[in-house]
């Protein structure tokens, strides 16, 4: 569990150059909380929350599970894979690139998959590469 707390609480200075965006402390406990349920009810090691904070985005089975899981349980994306744009924003305030955060999220939430593991995933990847902010916790 040591370890998930640290992989929880880097400090990541700049991510391709992209603005960092701490989540607020009201938002981060369920977020920590779903985090360590879904690393113990997937079976994943604490460097799955790693992959997610560094944007190291693993294509595996696993890895997909816990990540619908976490963003599920936390309520960031609905039953099919797709973000929920409120609930996302709410993570960076009135940050100056909210409308293209926003944006993102519209563009991202057309990826469909396979199957809602492999929405979600692609959903991830595409915000990964577009989004002008880097969440961390």
């Amino acid at each position: 569990m040591n370890t998930l707390w640290f992989f929880l609480f880097l400090s990541i200075a700049l991510v391709n150059g992209r603005a960092i965006s701490k989540v607020p402390p009201e938002y981060a406990g369920l977020i920590l909380k779903a985090a360590a349920e879904c690393i113990e009810s997937t079976g994943v090691g604490a460097d799955a929350i790693q992959k997610v904070v560094s944007a190291t985005l693993e294509d595996s089975e696993p890895f997909k599970t816990f990540l619908y899981c976490f963003s599920s349980k936390s309520g960031y994306v609905d039953s099919n894979g797709h973000f929920i744009v409120d609930q996302m924003t709410k993570l960076i305030g009135n940050h100056k690139d909210k409308a293209k955060f926003i944006d993102t999220l519209n563009l991202c939430n057309k990826s469909e998959g396979g199957n809602t593991l492999d929405t979600m995933f692609q959903a991830t990847v595409c915000f990964k590469e577009n989004s002008p902010i880097h969440l961390t916790i």
